[in-house]
């Protein structure tokens, strides 16, 4: 593409970043996302990182895209957090649960779909109080 003279935009990234999730390129996904601002001057938007947490988090990277999520300069949203509880469940990391599930409390609005989530998580890790907590949050807030 460049040898033809087309430079990438946000849109290219996108697609780059899905490619490399899909494909399992965990490093040259990393490399395509800084190389955004670094080399061609385009800003990561959401829809980037949001990418970008797919990526790390399917490739096994939790606290590194945990990390990326903190550092954010925009705020994550319920998808970025859903993307990363999904991969919580998938790891069966409990710790990194936890820390997202604190982070999702202060930060997004309700999203029942997350807080099912959270609460399957430690149904499988054999959480009952825990799983008893999530549920009462749920129904407080307005949950099923």
């Amino acid at each position: 593409m460049l040898r033809e003279g087309f430079e990438p935009d946000r849109y290219t990234f996108i697609g780059l970043l899905g490619a490399c999730t899909h494909a399992g390129l965990v490093n040259e996904g990393r490399n395509y996302f800084y190389s955004m601002e670094r080399v061609y001057g385009i800003v990561p938007q959401i829809s980037h990182y949001g990418s970008m947490i797919d990526l790390l988090s399917r490739g096994g990277h939790l606290k590194e895209a945990f990390r990326l999520v903190r550092s954010m300069p925009v705020e994550p949203n319920v998808i970025i957090f859903g993307t990363l509880l999904g991969a919580c469940r998938m790891h069966n990391d409990l710790e990194l649960a936890r820390a997202v599930c604190e982070h999702l409390l202060k930060s997004v609005p309700l999203d029942p779909g997350n807080f099912s989530l959270l609460s399957n998580i430690y149904a499988r890790a054999g959480c009952w109080i825990d799983v008893a907590n999530m549920r009462s949050q749920m129904k407080i807030k307005g949950g099923q």
